[in-house]
């Protein structure tokens, strides 16, 4: 099984699936039938649990991989890496999704995991999806991920008597960094970040709580993920309100404040948005930009805008945070590094967990940084699973950050190098607190 999201996985079938499968076919059959060949030979449970053994066979001499696409635990559809050919190592996607399901995400978000268990557990370079030209809606999906259309092969596909064009779009791994769209997210391992232990996590908290309550007011915190920090905040009796752009980071958050205490969830707002453009309607006493946050934008424009969104946001008394790393060096392509295991963990349910990072690549030009990382997953009497996060960072010399703060109208009051409040010059941290 992989999980995809909180409530949405995909998984091997079985036999003991087939008649939850053919009677979701059966219901969708009109529907399905418009750009599916097959639907017709499909008559009974007893054809789709052949055709489950032969799914499992492919799986077996590995030509294929074929999963059921489960939401809550209520069969919905199909996707699977077909065709895989290990000279060339590629392999072609293909999916197909319930009528009542789609318009949710649900399938892009089902081929973007299966994009990176082709590339980084696989081992594919190529990976390929055919959609008939008039079918918008699946076109969408190898578009939305940053495929590349790559040509039509004419009258590629018989539907029932009627032949449509197929269009070809393909994707390859070196490109798959750069296209993806939403790196940053955490879309793939949202529901690890908080094995996260390192000095920066652990000495951070207190540095925001003092500022938190000597504001006496509403905190804000951008890229405020899983709630690391603002349930700490929360828990002191602060006002929070928290804006994150991963939906899959916020569900965590989510799922903490179910488990919270009452009186903490009162005192804690979330919002899903973008901290470059956003509108809240109230301002604050305490903003906050914690750990990497700022440095997730990269275009000049967005951090423009989000430096503007923050001080129409603060209030004329009020304290705004920035904290980015400091660079050890002028950074070079030396900056980039292979796999290093960071840590390893072995969690309650028995899993087995590896992290490791990987120093991409780096735009030396507009200073930005390009780590990734990967999650080796290992559950009791399964095979691994490999999660990866690509991030984009841009990092800042002291004098530039200065610069572009005192630019977007905000007076640097206090600057420190390390949570403790050591001087700026002695630590590995740039933090600038600011006012208006």
């Amino acid at each position: 099984m992989i999980q995809v999201r909180k409530d949405l996985c995909i998984r091997n079938l079985t036999e003991k699936d087939a008649i939850d499968v053919f009677e979701t076919i059966d219901q969708n059959r009109t529907y399905l039938r418009k750009w599916l060949p097959w639907v017709d030979g499909t008559a009974s449970h007893t054809t789709v649990a052949e055709v489950i053994s032969f799914w499992e066979a492919e799986r077996q001499n590995g030509s294929g991989e074929i999963y059921g696409i489960f939401l809550n635990d209520r069969y919905i559809g199909n996707i699977g890496l077909h065709d895989m050919k290990k000279p060339n190592r590629s392999g072609m996607i293909g999916y197909w999704l319930s009528q009542r399901y789609q318009g949710n995400g649900i399938m892009t978000d089902c081929v973007r995991v299966l994009i990176n268990r082709g590339f980084y557990t696989l081992n594919l370079n190529r990976i390929y999806i055919h959609c008939a030209t008039p079918n918008r809606k699946s076109r969408c999906i190898p578009e939305r991920l940053g495929f590349t259309q790559e040509g039509v092969l004419q009258d590629g596909e018989n539907l029932y008597g009627e032949y449509f064009d197929l269009v070809v779009y393909g994707l390859v791994k070196r490109n798959w960094f750069d296209s993806s769209g939403r790196n940053n997210c955490y879309l793939n391992a949202a529901h690890l970040y908080d094995l996260e232990q390192n000095d920066v996590s652990n000495a951070d908290i207190p540095f925001y709580l003092d500022y938190a309550v000597r504001a006496k007011g509403k905190v804000l915190e951008l890229a405020c993920g899983t709630g690391r920090v603002s349930l700490k905040l929360a828990e002191t009796g602060c006002q929070v309100t928290g804006l994150d752009l991963s939906e899959s980071m916020l569900n965590v958050f989510y799922d903490k404040l179910a488990q919270a205490a009452s009186d903490i969830r009162d005192r804690i707002s979330l919002h899903s948005g973008s901290m470059s453009n956003f509108t809240l309607n109230e301002a604050f006493s305490l903003i906050i930009a914690p750990c990497r946050a700022f440095q997730a934008l990269t275009e000049q424009g967005d951090i423009q805008n989000c430096l503007s969104c923050i001080r129409e946001h603060l209030n004329d008394d009020g304290r705004f945070i920035i904290n980015v790393f400091r660079p050890y060096k002028v950074l070079d392509e030396s900056w980039c590094y292979p796999d290093t295991v960071r840590w390893t963990r072995d969690t309650k349910t028995g899993s087995h967990i590896v992290k490791k990072d990987r120093g991409e690549k780096i735009d030396t030009l507009r200073q930005i940084i390009y780590p990734s990382f990967t999650y080796e997953i290992t559950e009791p009497g399964s095979d691994a699973v490999v999660l990866q996060e690509k991030l984009y960072l841009k990092y800042y010399y002291k004098d530039q950050l200065k610069s572009l703060l005192t630019d977007a109208g905000f007076r640097i009051i206090e600057e420190f190098g390390w949570y403790d409040k050591s001087g700026i010059d002695s630590g590995r941290e740039l933090i600038f607190v600011c006012g208006k």
